[in-house]
């Protein structure tokens, strides 16, 4: 009767030995296809044979030894060294690096070739890292003196239960990774004069990385965003088929997440996405606006097409126009072709998710902006901001802030926002927004704004969805054409008396504006009418 207590004993002595990680119990088990190898920062020594005895000391010793099937268990602190495996994992024999029980940390870049990283892979297949620290504590030098973790032309890499701080992670050009359940805090990319710049995303996806699950990870605080798809260089750049699932992204400092480029599916949902600049800590980038602390920005920034966000609760943020906001201009920096490229939102799905105690001149903003300086050069075509979708919606307990962008605490659930030279909305120009849930009938307000000198417009939805499509009056009678127009949802604008030869007495010789053209709900439609004798 005493054996089953003796197998659980046997049991809780396993448990406690290699219950910490999935690889140990690979290796007790024999299902590993290569040796594993030690390395302590501290008491090893490169000369001994890398056992758990006798460890190795530095990265360089064992990524010389890193090939398929391969386990290096790393203890202690790595200082100034590069995770960079000579060789690649396979499907059925990746490279591992893990952390001992003790722990592993990597505390700033070592260098490949003359560049610095902490972590580089490139062209390096199915490698796994996980329950590592890997960290910067030289961070105000970041990113030029470290790049942080780099994954370059490469697939199949998964990160998992790492902490990441002060530290940024690029994909480029690099599909099918899997990073998740990882901790990541503080990232900034450049400081001026001792202070923080909206610089920095912590997580970028870039120059083709496809299908890469990025999943149950807590991020906090970076210079421009958590995470971004993208460049913001022009949709002709295509990151797809990416999911963000099931993230806490909390960026108290700026941005939660932007979606820029081309992301051809890919979806956003299931998240937490908090907070967004609900502490200013950091100071503009934008010229005229260099020094100036940033009081406000979005939770979710929309600068391209064919993204899908749904699922998500979008939470105490403060903000400058929409938490979601949606925009499209011309872009002329670094990379863009002579005359520039055009940045356009297009195609994208917004639905499902719980927008909750925000602050901002609104929920979701729409912003086509079209500058004088870019009439002036020549770019005189409007960025097309069409063929989006927000549906099923919740709206809940929002306000304005003083913070927003024209001061003014009043808010509006969204924002039909022509900026500068572009011309004013026409109804939802191509864009459908239905059937969401708003906390009070007052709530579903559109705010209509244009012009170099604002001008607002506030209305319902449904007012401001029922265009203005003036009808053909001419030759009606005075009384008919008013009732013509006003059922078209225009209004009857001045009213002028002619003579002519041609026309009827009382009846419409002419109107302003064209027949069958659209306009804003409202719109005034100008007559010129026979007199009586």
């Amino acid at each position: 009767m005493r054996l089953p207590v003796v197998i659980s004993v046997i049991f809780l002595l396993f448990l406690a030995e290699y219950g910490g990680s999935t690889t140990k119990l690979q290796r007790l088990a024999g299902t590993t296809t290569g040796p594993v190898y030690y390395v302590d920062a501290q008491m090893g020594n490169d000369g001994n044979p890398g056992t758990q005895s006798a460890p190795w000391r530095t990265l360089a010793k064992a990524n010389a030894n890193a090939s398929a099937g391969v386990t290096i268990v790393l203890s202690g602190t790595f200082t100034k060294q590069v995770l960079f495996p000579s060789g690649a994992g396979t499907a059925t024999a990746p490279i591992t690096y893990e952390a001992a029980p003790a722990g592993a940390t990597l505390n700033q870049p070592g260098y490949v070739g003359k560049i610095p990283y902490e972590v580089y892979l490139d062209a390096r297949p199915y490698v796994t890292v996980t329950g590592l620290t890997i960290e910067n504590t030289a961070y105000r030098t970041a990113p030029v003196q470290d790049k942080g973790v780099v994954l370059r032309s490469t697939s199949h890499d998964t990160f998992t239960g790492n902490t990441f701080l002060w530290m940024q992670m690029q994909l480029i050009r690099s599909s099918s990774h899997t990073i998740t359940d990882n901790t990541w805090h503080n990232y900034i990319g450049s400081y001026v004069n001792g202070h923080p710049q909206t610089s920095g995303d912590m997580l970028n996806l870039v120059l083709g990385s496809h299908d890469n699950l990025i999943d149950g990870n807590t991020m906090k605080n970076a210079g421009h965003s958590l995470i971004e798809i993208g460049n913001g260089t022009g949709n002709n750049e295509r990151n797809a088929n990416n999911t963000i699932s099931n993230n806490t992204l909390d960026n108290t400092w700026y941005k939660d997440i932007i979606l820029s480029d081309n992301g051809q599916g890919t979806t956003v949902e299931d998240n937490q996405l908090l907070d967004a600049n609900s502490v200013p800590t950091l100071y503009s980038t934008v010229p005229g606006q260099v020094g100036r602390l940033e009081t406000s920005s979005a939770a979710v920034q929309f600068s391209g097409e064919n993204f899908v966000l749904r699922r998500n609760t979008i939470s105490n943020a403060v903000c400058t126009y929409g938490c979601v906001t949606l925009g499209s201009r011309w872009y002329t920096g670094v990379g863009a072709p002579a005359g520039g490229t055009l940045i356009e939102s297009l195609n994208n799905r917004i639905y499902g998710n719980t927008f909750v105690d925000n602050h901002g001149a609104a929920s979701v903003s729409f912003i086509e902006f079209l500058s004088s300086a870019d009439v002036s050069a020549g770019r005189t075509t409007v960025p097309a901001l069409t063929r989006n979708r927000v549906y099923r919606n919740t709206f809940t307990g929002n306000s304005g802030t003083p913070y927003s962008w024209n001061g003014s605490t009043f808010y509006s659930t969204f924002i039909y926002h022509s900026a500068t030279e572009a011309p004013p909305w026409v109804g939802q120009n191509g864009n459908h927004v239905v059937n969401n849930r708003f906390d009070s009938a007052n709530a579903n307000l559109i705010d209509v704004t244009y012009g170099a000198t604002t001008i607002h417009k506030v209305q319902t939805l449904a007012q401001f969805e029922a265009l203005c499509v003036v009808p053909k009056v001419k030759g009606k009678r005075l009384a008919a054409a008013k009732h013509a127009i006003k059922r078209a949802h225009c209004s009857v604008g001045k009213v002028t008396k002619a003579f002519s030869a041609r026309v009827k007495r009382e009846r419409v010789i002419s109107q302003k504006p064209r027949a069958g053209s659209q306009h804003p709900a409202g719109a005034k439609v100008r007559l010129k009418v026979r007199k009586r004798h």
